[in-house]
């Protein structure tokens, strides 16, 4: 089978990156809309909104990813206990930074880009690390 050229290789890529983002916009929104239905989720405090994005930006980066995987949009081995751990340390880590630096998180916070960014790097990481420790 023919490699595809480096080209439209840059061109997949960044249209899964693409397809991260609106997966992870649309995954918290189907979360804040589940919590908005089954509990009074307005003033729960700024642990609960890291947790609430944490989780919405990691689903939405590794569903895409997956999906991405498993049409083979991406060349790249699966690892996928890999990358979900990669995508749950890229969303939490800036976040926990953001719930130690300010006294409330509003909305526009440059955490939460940082947050998104991190998760979706997450995913990609593994395809770009090679070891015996990161076999599919």
């Amino acid at each position: 089978m023919k490699s595809k050229p480096s080209f439209v290789r840059v061109l997949i890529l960044l249209g899964v990156l693409f397809f991260q983002l609106v997966l992870i916009q649309g995954a918290l929104f189907v979360v804040s809309y589940l919590l908005m239905i089954f509990g009074g989720y307005g003033q729960t405090g700024k642990i609960m909104d890291a947790l609430v994005l944490g989780i919405s930006f990691s689903a939405g980066s590794f569903l895409a990813g997956w999906i991405a995987l498993k049409f083979h949009w991406l060349d790249a081995e699966t690892k996928y206990a890999t990358r979900a751990v990669g995508t749950l340390l890229g969303a939490f880590i800036p976040l926990l930074a953001a719930v130690l630096i300010y006294p409330r998180l509003e909305p526009g916070n440059p955490f939460y880009a940082v947050s998104i960014l991190f998760s979706i790097l997450g995913f990609h990481i593994p395809s770009w690390i090679k070891g015996d420790w990161n076999k599919k």
